[in-house]
């Protein structure tokens, strides 16, 4: 692999592919993989971890997705109580 195709898949997954391969084998050799696990799976999770947004905002947007914040009034309605969020 050159530099160019490791940059690369740096950019997409966070790490490289050399890091990415020994993680993976070392789930494989550990019995840490889920029925049905693949690769690709693994790859998902780098690429998410990758793009997620972290600190406050990213648990803002997640709440929002949730349901449990609205976006406009910053109001928590998880369970049965409502409470102002400083988020």
């Amino acid at each position: 692999m050159d530099l160019s195709e490791d940059a690369r898949f740096r950019s997409f997954f966070g790490c490289s592919a050399g890091v990415a391969l020994i993680t993976w084998t070392t789930m494989i050799a550990h019995l840490l993989l889920p029925d049905g696990g693949q690769i690709v799976h693994m790859l998902w999770a780098l690429y998410s971890m990758k793009v997620y947004p972290g600190g406050m905002l990213g648990v803002r947007k997640l709440a929002v997705m949730e349901g449990l914040l609205t976006p406009r009034l910053g109001i928590c309605t998880y369970g049965n109580s409502s409470e102002a969020l400083l988020v």
